[in-house]
């Protein structure tokens, strides 16, 4: 969804940047271009940008691909330039194979080995929703691949209630796309009822819907771009955040960025934040939800630039002190 609603605020803001050669590069990672061979088990989309600063790692959310979030990575590669960005699909999503495990232990292990594939040692690792979570696990795994850590809009905690989740994937199955659903035109109908209204969801979901290979051939069937019968046996295990990770927390820096119209990041989750990420920094865009690199693309890619540089200077801010987190808000 949050590549549907930010895609065009990010492309007419960065059309005119000097480095437009990195936004248009990323512009096309469209569906088809975001297929390209990958030598980890995970499929990575690499936009190359020399220099020797530490590379950007992007981890969409759940249901989408890592094109999803091509335009953050265009405007933090405009800001934190020069350096790499890698657009990672997740498990089960995207270009990646449908057949690996949804865990997020087991996605972590995953992301590294692929992350080691394209000779990237450490990274700033943000991650949305899903990929956040996802993030999150791959620093308690493998902390010294996670250079710093940013959350958007997503708590690392087992959720209590995941019911809109649940319904969304529920109704997607309903569809059963490929058979009772045949066309792009009856996928776009019935994604209006499954998402109520909601059109930027709609269009999220829509940009899901391809033709069987990938090939785009009208004589093959439609069916989703990511494991849609995975996910709904793994909601549980989506839901929840894992205990057994190989380290306890993890002593790096990580940021906590929230929607102060989303419910994701709340008072209460404060405590196990900073029970496993104890040098985390909490701050809030305004008039953003969950989707706050779409609703806010710019006061978002700030917040997020700003704490890479800290981290790259060494000056990134140290846990809350008395246990109360640091906040920042950045304006809308």
């Amino acid at each position: 969804r949050g590549a549907a609603r930010g895609r065009p605020a990010a492309a007419s803001m960065l059309m005119a940047h000097p480095l437009a050669r990195i936004a248009a590069i990323l512009a096309l990672g469209s569906a088809a271009a975001l297929r390209g061979a990958s030598p980890g088990p995970l499929h990575a989309h690499v936009v190359p940008h020399g220099g020797p600063n530490p590379p950007l790692v992007l981890l969409h959310g759940l249901l989408g691909s890592g094109g999803n979030l091509r335009g953050l990575g265009t405007i933090l590669a405009a800001e934190l330039e020069p350096r790499c960005v890698v657009l990672v699909d997740a498990p089960g999503h995207g270009a990646s194979p449908h057949s690996l495990p949804l865990s997020y232990t087991a996605g972590a292990d995953l992301l590294a080995a692929t992350l080691g594939s394209h000779g990237v040692a450490s990274a700033h690792v943000i991650g949305h929703s899903f990929g956040g979570k996802l993030a999150a696990a791959l620093a308690l795994q493998h902390p010294d691949v996670v250079l710093s850590l940013s959350l958007l809009d997503i708590s690392p905690i087992a959720y209590e209630d995941w019911s809109e989740v649940r319904r969304v994937v529920s109704a997607l199955r309903d569809m059963r796309l490929g058979e009772a659903v045949t066309s792009r035109a009856e996928a776009s109908a019935a994604l209006a009822d499954v998402s109520r209204g909601d059109e930027g969801m709609r269009a999220f979901l829509r940009a899901s819907v391809e033709r069987g290979g990938g090939g785009g051939g009208e004589g093959e069937a439609l069916r989703w771009r990511f494991d849609l019968e995975s996910i709904h046996a793994s909601l549980d295990d989506l839901q929840s955040f894992p205990e057994d990770t190989r380290h306890a927390a993890y002593g790096g820096q990580a940021l906590v960025l929230r929607g102060d119209r989303s419910a994701h990041v709340r008072s209460a989750h404060i405590p196990e934040i900073g029970r496993r990420f104890p040098n985390y920094r909490l701050a809030t865009v305004r008039e953003a939800g969950h989707w706050l690199h779409a609703d806010k693309p710019r006061e978002t890619a700030a917040a997020v630039a700003a704490f890479v540089r800290y981290v790259d200077a060494g000056e990134a801010p140290g846990a809350a002190a008395a246990g109360r987190p640091r906040r920042a808000r950045v304006e809308g």
